[in-house]
């Protein structure tokens, strides 16, 4: 299903991107809106010039290109490497990308937006928030992966796994564990995040890479009310896994230094019950035995 009027998307992400900071607001919103509202006929990016070139004459593939990149940098898509199951390829096709749900990336960044816009307009642009979400569940499934069940290795961000996460905790609240490495790399930047996840009545245990820097997350601990646990390891690993209930495990690599800029994951996201099970053993082994209680 294609969003009918892509162009009120089109303008609405283009003010909040902008806004947020993006580099190349213009061709980051052609790229995003365009994708999501019409996954299913994206077979190649030479599909997705062409859509760009029915709403703008300085649409071209260097534009889209930068728009991708910049995506790509702050967690709104991530890039499918490879696929599990036959077939899967072919329904990706060459522009193998798969994008976090468009109102929670809204309600995620449009902070000082709301200033700026008169409140009639801001509602405007929230509906074609809300348009363009629904056609994304549409088209990308349950998981936001456009798969339903399988796996798929992805090259991403942390950023873009929040939104995976969220996107399910909203739909039902779930027990989520996570081990994605340091305390300064992960809550510093997200304390927001992951109190969103927490607001849907989800509860969060996580294992942090070394007992340090313990403060911010002795703090965030105590305004979860017991719906957030947090251990340390003292293992300094590359390791990084997310568990989201029974219905979703992501087990990855680090591939890049903290310094370098995102995406710097690399890793299999998995929906069959007996992998899931798998990993769900191997992060309570990690509990219940390498780590120490906050």
């Amino acid at each position: 299903m294609e969003q009918k009027n892509p162009y009120d998307s089109l303008l609405a992400f283009q003010a909040l991107f902008e806004n947020a900071g993006f580099d190349h607001p213009a061709d980051a919103a052609a790229y995003y809106v365009l994708y999501t509202a019409a996954f299913n006929e994206i077979t190649s990016f030479a599909a997705l010039l062409d859509k760009a070139k029915t709403l703008s004459r300085n649409a071209s593939r260097k534009s889209l290109e930068n728009g991708r990149r910049e995506l790509l940098q702050w967690g709104l898509i991530a890039r499918v490497v490879f696929t599990h199951d036959e077939g899967a390829q072919e329904e990706f096709g060459r522009e193998a990308y798969v994008a976090a749900d468009p109102f929670l990336v809204w309600e995620d960044l449009e902070g000082s937006l709301t200033t700026r816009a008169g409140e009639e307009l801001l509602q405007s642009m929230r509906r074609s928030a809300e348009q363009l979400s629904n056609t994304y569940r549409t088209l990308f499934g349950e998981y936001g992966l456009a798969i339903e069940e399988g796996k798929l290795t992805f090259y991403y961000s942390g950023v873009w796994l929040y939104y995976v996460i969220l996107a399910l905790c909203r739909k039902a609240p779930r027990q989520v564990s996570l081990w994605p490495g340091g305390v300064g790399s992960t809550i510093r930047p997200s304390v927001g995040r992951f109190r969103r996840m927490l607001a849907t009545g989800s509860s969060i245990r996580v294992i942090f890479d070394r007992t340090q820097d313990t403060e911010l997350a002795k703090k965030l601990q105590e305004q979860a009310e017991g719906k957030l646990e947090i251990r340390f390891t003292r293992l300094n690993t590359t390791r990084r896994m997310a568990l989201v209930g029974d219905d979703l495990a992501l087990d990855a690599l680090r591939i890049l230094p903290l310094d370098m800029p995102a995406p710097g994951y690399m890793g299999t996201a998995y929906l069959d019950k007996e992998s899931i099970s798998e990993l769900q053993t191997v992060f309570e082994d990690n509990w219940n035995v390498e780590t120490e209680v906050l």
